[in-house]
């Protein structure tokens, strides 16, 4: 049974750091007061500090190990939640893995635990908030032929996306851009990534866009029955936090 250490290991931001961190806990047999991205952290008193590093190989083995000994499943909840927004979301991780070879194949059914409970939600809401985000994002032709669109999302949704839109415009050059985290899908046809993204720039749609945007915002505001408006009704089949990235909902489409 790891032991309980007044140590914070920290780790670079990504997946595969957070998996080298998990293999140094169960090298270590150790369960750290915290993970934290190198740089981010709050000095806390009294406690050492530990860099993770980020070694591909070790990630791999924690990977497979969780994906061959447990289920898919269990690996892709615990990406998933890597991806959400809730709250220390790293050590939710590491207790669920733990939890892992300890309940083994039927970890998932333990929903007494908090911490499967947790890391079970947490993924939920990212699977539910990008299967939304299929339906919702606005794509607009700029000039040169790049397709543009933008979202706000709570969790890391991007790598979620890419696999539908490579699918949905094959050989099509577009970007999504996530304001909330800084980072864009940027594909050129072929091949897709996940690039920092800094301030928006301005953007030069071309004649037909705005002509398409102008019809389309006509359309939906003529098509409504006024009488039978509600808004309530609305919202929940809408959220609201979507709106401003909807052409329809732009007032500028006038």
């Amino acid at each position: 049974m790891p032991y309980r250490r007044d140590i914070i290991y920290l780790y670079d931001g990504t997946f595969d750091g957070l998996m080298t961190a998990v293999f140094a806990s169960f090298e270590h047999h150790e369960i750290p007061l915290g993970i934290e991205i190198d740089g981010e952290i709050q000095q806390t008193i009294g406690a050492d500090y530990f860099y993770a590093g980020t070694d591909t190989e070790k990630s791999r083995r924690v990977q497979s190990a969780i994906s061959g000994k447990i289920s898919a499943y269990a690996m892709k909840s615990i990406y998933f939640t890597f991806l959400s927004d809730t709250a220390e979301k790293e050590m939710k991780i590491l207790a669920y893995i733990y939890r892992c070879f300890k309940y083994g194949k039927g970890v998932n059914s333990h929903l007494n635990d908090k911490y499967v409970a947790a890391v079970l939600d947490a993924a939920r809401s990212v699977v539910n908030e990008a299967h939304k985000l299929k339906g919702f994002i606005r794509f607009a032709e700029l000039e040169g032929g790049i397709l543009y669109g933008e979202i706000s999302p709570r969790s890391h949704a991007l790598p979620c996306l890419a696999s539908h839109f490579t699918s949905r415009y094959p050989g099509r050059p577009f970007v999504i851009n996530d304001l909330t985290h800084g980072e864009c899908l940027v594909y050129n046809g072929h091949e897709c990534g996940i690039r920092e993204a800094g301030r928006v720039p301005s953007l030069k749609f071309t004649e037909s866009e705005m002509e398409y945007r102008r019809l389309w915002k006509e359309f939906y505001d003529t098509v409504e029955i006024k009488e039978r408006h509600n808004e309530k009704c609305r919202m929940t089949n809408m959220p609201k936090r979507y709106w401003k990235h909807l052409t329809e909902m732009d007032a500028r489409q006038k």
